[in-house]
C-alpha cells in the first residue's frame, strides 16, 4: 500500500474522472463510444475510459510488484538476511514502523467522523471485555459423549471481544438508523454511519467472481515503480523479522531460528510474486493488527489462522459475501479498528525491551529518526517542484523517495545506529542475533509454552533430516548457520 499511496500524490498517476474525459472528449479517440455512453451506454464508454486510462496503470503495478516478490522470496531463499541483522536492529525498525503507523492510525479518524458515538461504544465494548475483564472466566456449558452436559469456566468473552463490539456497535448503528437519527442523505457525513449505507455494493456484487492471472493484461515493467517497490520491499522485510520476535514473545515461544525466518520470507515473496500476478495492488506480508489482536484474544493457534485464511479465500470468491463487511457502517469499522491499532503500537514499541533507553545515543537515534522522518515529507510534499530534474522518471523517483516518511526514518536511524559509537548489547543487535543463532538444543525452554520444535515442517523435517545437504539450505529446517 506505500508505493501506491507515494504514487498517488504524483500528478501522472492521477486518474480523471470519466465522465468528464468522455463527456469532454480530450483524450477518447473513438468519439462513437462517447457518443453512445452519453446517450446510456454506459459499459461501451466505462470499458474504453479503463482501457485508456486505468488497465494501463495497473499492468506497470502488476509488473513491479512481480519483481518486487521476486527479490523478497530471494532474500529469504539465499539466508542473506543474516547479514542484514548485523546491521538492522530495533533502532532501525521501530522508528520505520512507527512512520508506517502513524498514517494509518490518522486514517481512523475518518473512519470514526460519521458517528464518534457508534465509534466509541465499539471500542469501549471490546476494551471492557479484553482489558477490564481479563484473567475473569464466564461460565460456559459444554457437552461431551462421556460426560454429557457440563459447566466450565472459559475467557469467552475475551476471544471475542472484536466481535462482540462490532455486534454491539452494530446494534446501536442499526437503532439510530431506524430512528433517522442519521441523514438518508448520500452527500451527508453521517449518512455513512447508517447501517444501509452498503447494501448498494450487496446488490452489485456478484455471486462469483473468481480472480485469474491477466485480468488487466499482461504485466509491464517501470524502473521506476520497480524502485518504488523495491524499497517497501526492503522496509517490510525488516517488520517481518520484527514481528516475528514480537509475535514468538506474545505467544510465549521461543524466538524463531534463522531458517524459520528464512522460510518466512520466501513465503511472503512467493505469494507478493503470485499477488501481482493476479492483479492485487498491494504485497503478501506480515500485518502487525494481526499480531496486536493475538495478544487481546489469547488465541494463537496455526490451525485457527489456517482456518481464517481458508475463509477469506471462499470470501474473496464469493461477491455477496465478501460485500456484507463493505456494507459494516463506517464508525463501527473505526471504533474496532481503533483497540487493534493501539495494540499494534504496543507491539512496535515492544521491541526496544532489549534497546538501553538510558543511553543518550540511542534516544537521539529514536529522536531524530522520527523527527526527519516526519519534518521532511511534509515538506516535500508541499514543495514537489523543488526537485525537477528534467528526466520524468529520475523527478518521480525523487519526489516518491522525498515525500516517502518511513523511508527517510528508517535511512536516518540505520545511517545514525550504525555511525555512532555504541555496543550492540545496547543497540539491541546481541539479543537479536543470539536468538536466531540458538538451536533447539541450546534454546532455554523454562517460561516457554513450546520448544523451538514449533519452527519445523510436519512430516518433511524427518525426511530432510536424511539428506546432509539440507543442512546448507537456509530454508530447511535442517539448516545449521555454522
Amino acid at each position: 500500500m506505500v508505493p501506491m499511496l507515494a504514487l498517488s500524490s504524483l500528478p501522472g498517476w492521477k486518474c480523471p474522472s470519466y465522465l468528464s474525459v468522455i463527456a469532454g472528449n480530450t483524450s477518447l479517440d473513438n468519439v462513437a463510444d462517447s457518443v453512445n455512453y452519453l446517450n446510456g451506454n454506459y459499459i461501451s464508454g466505462k470499458h474504453l475510459f479503463e482501457e485508456e486510462h486505468v488497465f494501463p496503470k495497473l499492468r506497470v503495478l502488476q509488473g513491479s510488484l512481480m519483481m518486487a516478490g521476486i527479490v523478497h522470496m530471494i532474500v529469504g531463499m539465499t539466508g542473506v538476511i543474516g547479514i542484514l541483522l548485523r546491521y538492522i536492529g530495533p533502532l532501525t525498525v521501530v522508528p520505520t514502523l512507527i512512520l508506517v503507523a502513524i498514517p494509518q492510525a490518522l486514517i481512523l479518524g475518518k473512519f470514526c467522523e460519521p458517528s464518534w458515538v457508534v465509534a466509541a461504544v465499539t471500542v469501549m465494548s471490546s476494551g471492557i471485555l479484553a482489558l477490564y475483564l481479563d484473567g475473569r472466566n464466564i461460565p460456559v456449558p459444554i457437552w461431551s459423549r462421556a460426560g454429557g452436559f457440563n459447566i466450565i469456566r472459559f475467557p469467552l468473552h475475551k476471544i471475542f471481544s472484536i466481535l462482540l463490539g462490532i455486534i454491539i456497535g452494530c446494534s446501536l448503528s442499526a437503532i439510530l438508523t431506524a430512528t433517522n437519527v442519521y441523514s438518508d442523505d448520500p452527500t451527508s457525513i453521517d449518512y455513512r454511519a447508517r447501517t444501509d449505507y452498503g447494501l448498494k455494493a450487496i446488490y452489485a456484487s456478484p455471486w462469483f467472481c473468481l480472480p485469474y492471472p491477466g485480468t488487466y493484461g499482461a504485466p509491464t515493467i517501470s524502473i521506476g515503480i520497480f524502485v518504488t517497490y523495491l524499497i517497501p520491499t526492503w522496509i517490510s522485510i525488516i517488520d517481518s523479522i520484527a514481528d516475528y520476535y514480537a509475535c514468538a514473545k506474545i505467544v510465549r515461544t521461543p524466538p524463531p531460528p534463522f531458517h524459520a525466518v528464512n522460510r518466512g520470507l520466501a513465503v511472503e515473496g512467493f505469494f507478493s510474486f503470485l499477488a501481482g500476478g493476479f492483479g492485487t495492488g498491494h504485497a503478501t506480508t506480515t500485518f502487525g493488527f494481526n499480531i496486536g489482536i493475538i495478544g487481546m484474544t489469547k488465541v494463537g493457534s496455526r490451525q485457527v489462522f489456517q482456518m481464517f485464511g481458508i475463509q477469506l479465500v471462499i470470501v474473496a470468491i464469493i461477491g455477496k459475501l465478501s460485500a456484507v463487511f463493505v456494507a459494516i457502517p463506517y464508525p463501527v469499522i473505526g471504533g474496532a479498528t481503533i483497540l487493534v491499532t493501539a495494540s499494534f503500537f504496543g507491539v512496535i514499541f515492544s521491541n526496544l525491551s532489549h534497546v538501553n533507553l538510558n543511553s543518550t545515543r540511542n534516544l537521539m537515534v529514536i529522536g531524530m529518526s522520527l523527527l526527519l522522518g516526519l519534518m521532511i515529507p511534509h515538506w516535500a510534499k508541499q514543495n514537489v517542484d523543488k526537485f525537477e530534474t528534467g528526466t520524468q522518471q529520475l523527478t518521480d523517483l525523487i519526489r516518491i523517495l522525498m515525500t516517502n516518511s518511513n523511508f527517510i526514518g528508517g535511512f536516518v536511524a540505520f545511517f545514525l545506529d550504525n555511525t555512532l559509537p555504541g555496543s550492540r548489547k545496547d543497540r539491541g543487535l546481541l539479543a537479536w542475533t543470539s536468538d536466531g543463532d540458538r538451536n533447539e538444543e541450546e534454546t532455554e525452554t523454562s517460561g516457554y509454552e513450546e520448544t523451538t520444535d514449533v519452527y519445523e515442517i510436519p512430516f518433511i523435517t524427518k525426511i530432510l533430516k536424511k539428506f546432509r545437504i539440507t543442512r546448507y539450505i537456509p530454508i530447511s529446517p535442517t539448516f545449521r548457520k555454522k
